[in-house]
């Protein structure tokens, strides 16, 4: 009798274990699937997030996938690079997706052209994005598969400051003698120099009131630079307040 009982209390538990096991499996690949999607080059690309929001870690997946689509289709041509396609239909991306890698391409020929100014104030010092000085005791790197990100945290002062200067320049040296007057100084003011090409094409009086309607406790600007690429410096920018 004691061997019948212990034989189905094993059965039982034998099939506990397979059902356990199999849908732990079925979690395991359903999440690998999810986090992958990226990967696979006919998947249609979009991230739903607004222009000055803070990317998660998966639309940054997403845009190391993007970046190493378009790479294929971007060329030197009169000193500057540019896109051979036309829209984000001719690598599977969406416009939303299309029109964040022009801002970097953007940003990539405006710190080409103005690489002279950017040497002459100490915010590079050998290519596009080598050596632009940060805020040390307000920085952090991270590092991820195809990328790596610095966060420079700006106080309430710097974030309103940076917002409405924003909106009333239209050059880097322009915007530079702005941060400048405004007492933003270095090497704060190089930093946000060197994005001001991308940080341009961002909503800032959408942004600014959006912030005054939170807690107004500082803005984090997050610079995510893409190595996946041929070419160096695909760059974009985002915030977080």
């Amino acid at each position: 009798m004691k061997s019948i009982l212990r034989s189905q209390r094993n059965k039982i538990y034998n099939f506990a274990m397979v059902l356990v096991s199999l849908i732990a499996l079925g979690i395991f690949v359903q999440s690998c699937s999810k986090e992958n999607d990226y990967l696979d080059k006919s998947t249609y690309l979009d991230i739903n997030t607004s222009t000055n929001q803070m990317f998660t870690t998966y639309e940054l997946n997403i845009l190391s996938e993007a970046f190493q689509r378009i790479d294929k289709h971007v060329a030197f041509v009169n000193n500057e690079y540019v896109i051979t396609i036309q829209s984000g239909k001719d690598i599977n991306v969406s416009d939303k997706l299309f029109s964040i890698l022009k801002r970097s391409i953007k940003q990539l020929n405006y710190q080409s052209a103005n690489r002279d100014f950017f040497v002459s104030h100490g915010m590079v010092v050998n290519d596009f994005n080598e050596s632009i000085p940060r805020l040390k005791s307000s920085t952090e790197i991270t590092y991820g598969l195809g990328y790596y990100q610095t966060q420079t945290i700006m106080t309430h002062n710097e974030a309103i400051k940076l917002m409405n200067t924003m909106q009333t320049v239209y050059s880097h040296a322009s915007f530079w003698g702005a941060l400048i007057a405004a007492g933003i100084t270095n090497p704060l003011a190089s930093t946000l120099v060197a994005a001001w090409g991308y940080l341009s094409g961002l909503q800032w009086g959408s942004m600014e009131t959006n912030y005054l309607n939170g807690p107004q406790t500082g803005m984090t600007l997050y610079e995510t630079t893409f190595t996946g690429s041929s070419l160096p410096g695909y760059t974009v920018y985002s915030t977080s307040y």
